[in-house]
């Protein structure tokens, strides 16, 4: 989940026109959870670029036969991921677009509908199953810094967008268009 055609002006996500909104959409999340996750995001960005790197070494030890999927990550042992690896940093990039545009739930789906058919334009065709991976390395990698802030709310709210996020973008890569 990462995506460079997105630029940000002061708080304002910036999508590439690309992106069209999808109507009618509505994000399963409540007021509370919304605000839950902009508290906890803030409390993870100092530490976002390792949070990253973190997702990618536990998800990639959950699928190691997916690894040579990622080009940056085919010559390397996993344990040797690092920050200057892009795909951490697009992964922490798309989830604090999400987390910005919770407020536009149109232009938030077509922007992870997209990246779901960017997915299949980069021939990486990730399951289901994967994201559920992802999304449990991202939880376990998250934990660690959030501990005095840590509570079910917490981790229900970070759950339910990751699960949304999923379903949308496997919308996208079932999309032909």
């Amino acid at each position: 989940m990462g995506c460079t055609n997105s630029r940000r002006i002061g708080n304002t996500l910036i999508l590439h026109p690309q992106f069209k909104s999808i109507e009618n959409t509505v994000i399963p999340l409540t007021d509370e959870q919304i605000k839950i996750l902009r508290e906890t995001r803030e409390i993870i960005e100092p530490t976002k670029k390792e949070i990253g790197v973190n997702v990618y070494i536990r998800f990639l030890k959950m699928n190691p036969d997916i690894k040579s999927r990622f080009t940056e990550f085919k010559e390397i042992s996993i344990d040797e991921i690092n920050k200057s690896n892009g795909h951490p940093r697009r992964l922490m990039a798309a989830i604090e677009n999400s987390i910005v545009s919770l407020d536009d739930p149109e232009t938030f789906a077509g922007y992870v509908l997209e990246l779901g058919r960017r997915h299949i334009r980069l021939r990486s065709k990730p399951t289901k199953s994967h994201f559920i991976d992802l999304r449990k390395a991202f939880i376990g990698s998250i934990k660690e810094p959030l501990t005095t802030n840590w509570r079910p709310e917490v981790e229900e709210s970070w759950v339910l967008l990751f699960d949304f996020m999923t379903a949308v973008m496997m919308k996208g890569l079932s999309s032909t268009s």
